[in-house]
């Protein structure tokens, strides 16, 4: 059984997806500088930030999939994604500092 549509038509739908990007958080730019840990830190602020907004636009998707999909070979795959994605944000919580 298809799921009902959300949006009225391409347009409505790109403007949902513009309106949520803007309210992502920007990741930081990283310093202007020679490689140091300033650069480092910034860097990493960064790869943090990307990897959190992956882990929430995947387990946004797979929430928003019927039952039956997240229980049947594409629910699983995405969920081995998305504890891909937790286990290398838990490593880069867990690196040392710099």
């Amino acid at each position: 059984m298809p799921q009902p549509k959300k949006h009225a038509d391409v347009n409505a739908r790109m403007k949902a997806y513009r309106a949520r990007l803007k309210t992502r958080p920007k990741p930081p730019e990283p310093a202007k500088t020679k490689p140091g840990k300033a650069r480092w830190r910034a860097l990493q602020a960064q790869a943090q930030a990307a990897l959190e907004a992956l882990r929430d636009e995947l387990q946004e998707h797979f929430d928003e999939r019927s039952e039956p999909w997240q229980e049947g070979e594409r629910g699983q795959e995405a969920q081995e994604r998305i504890d891909a994605v937790e286990a290398a944000l838990e490593a880069l919580e867990g690196a040392p500092e710099l």
